[in-house]
């Protein structure tokens, strides 16, 4: 069944538990999408995203944060602060801590509930802000624990179980259907069944650009002060150029320059 997280690509143990799961079910790994922006934006988007939803939470009442899983500085105060707390060195070492947490029950077979500070994503969902944008190693660590390579370089080796859909593809009807073509034509190699979705390959290049059109994103937060936005940018610009350089090797006709 197709399943869709915010979270799944940040987290430092969903990798390991899909894997697992998958392993144990002795069942070929799913096919993974991976959604990706220019980095900025997704930082952007996802701190509007959340103060909208602490916004909803206190006009219910629900004002009261757990101070022994996030800290008295939760949340942070401006976009900023989130940043520099999500890259911080406590939260990374949650963050390490909760993946050596999962290595470990994994590779002993053993059953584990994860503790309270290591779901989802520890720190809470402000510490993702500076490590949702972080495409690249993100989408790296699927493929180094779905082929259980742990010396995967995207800058060497193509991407073997994540598929990366830039959000711009929404935007290109031609771009958009070759990704969902390339997508049923990997779900038909799965199940060694090559003819399944031939019809479905053939309706989509003929499909009206009124029906893809209607698909929609959610837009970036602005920022009222252009300093901050350009400091903003420059906290980013690592993580842009592993993206280009992860799409390029791949094929991928979009790049962040």
């Amino acid at each position: 069944m197709p399943d869709g997280c915010a979270q799944y690509l940040t987290s430092p143990t969903a990798a390991y538990l899909i894997a697992q799961a998958y392993r144990e079910a002795g069942q070929k790994p799913p096919i993974l999408i991976a959604c990706v922006r220019r980095p900025v934006d997704q930082a952007l988007s996802w701190w509007k995203y959340e103060n909208n939803a602490m916004t909803w939470g206190e006009g219910m009442k629900l004002n009261k944060w757990n101070a022994s899983l996030r800290g008295q500085l939760y949340p942070p105060r401006s976009v900023e602060d989130a940043m520099d707390y999500s890259r911080s060195d406590n939260v990374e070492n949650m963050y390490q801590r909760a993946e050596s947490l999962i290595i470990e029950t994994v590779n002993n077979r053993r059953f584990l509930r994860l503790p309270q500070w290591a779901v989802t994503w520890p720190g809470g969902q402000l510490s993702a802000i500076g490590r949702a944008s972080c495409f690249a190693s993100n989408i790296c660590r699927y493929e180094r624990v779905f082929s259980s390579n742990t010396r995967y370089d995207h800058r060497k080796q193509a991407l073997k179980h994540v598929s990366v859909f830039p959000i711009e593809f929404l935007r290109d009807e031609k771009l958009l259907k070759w990704f969902l073509a390339s997508i049923l034509d990997r779900v038909s190699e799965r199940i060694n069944n090559k003819s399944l979705f031939a019809a479905a390959i053939h309706d989509l290049a003929e499909s009206s650009s009124s029906q893809l059109n209607s698909i929609h994103r959610n837009a970036g937060a602005s920022l009222s002060r252009e300093e901050e936005l350009r400091r903003l940018r420059s906290k980013f610009e690592k993580d842009e150029d592993s993206l280009n350089s992860l799409l390029r090797a791949n094929g991928i006709p979009i790049t962040y320059e």
